[in-house]
């Protein structure tokens, strides 16, 4: 099981500007997959992109952030 965009575009998780972090919402819910799959992922960077541009802009994703995602987060976890 991987993270889907849809699940991005219903705000079940974003992605935080400063360090390009995935933050689930606590609001998403599932069994033992999805805690061992998608959760476990919780607080985990993205895999860059090779080239700076690809990278999603700081700006859109405070605006996910604030319009999109289903809050609150959940709390994040210990070394992350």
């Amino acid at each position: 099981m991987r993270v889907a965009p849809q699940d991005f575009d219903l705000g079940a998780f974003t992605i935080l500007p400063d360090g390009y972090k995935l933050v689930f919402s606590q609001q998403v819910v599932g069994g033992d997959a999805t805690k061992s799959t998608l959760l476990a992922q919780h607080g985990m960077p993205l895999i860059k992109p090779q080239s700076r541009d690809y990278l999603p802009a700081g700006n859109f994703l405070a605006w996910h952030e604030i319009e999109v995602f289903k809050q609150p987060a959940r709390i994040a976890k210990v070394g992350n």
